[in-house]
């Protein structure tokens, strides 16, 4: 994860949603998909400079399977992978 602010110490927090079925009118049920979010507890930190950090979304006990996670950082990135 790439982030901007005066320190390096930021804290992220994952928001988690709910577990959907997609449905298709002609062919039924779809595929499973889940949103989570990365939150930024110093979002409103000075962009001074650029750090990383190494941020871990804990998938093994996901119970809904299979689906396409949507891992959402604000403003505007996402990334999806799907899980089977």
């Amino acid at each position: 994860m790439f982030y901007s602010g005066t320190n390096p110490n930021h804290h992220f927090s994952i928001e988690w949603g709910r577990c959907r079925m997609l449905r298709d009118r002609l062919h039924g049920p779809g595929p499973r998909t889940i949103g989570l979010r990365l939150l930024d507890e110093q979002g409103n930190d000075a962009a001074i400079k650029q750090d990383t950090k190494v941020i871990k979304v804990p998938l093994a006990r996901l119970s809904c399977r299979p689906a396409t996670v949507t891992l959402w950082i604000p403003p505007n990135s996402y990334i999806s992978v799907h899980i089977p």
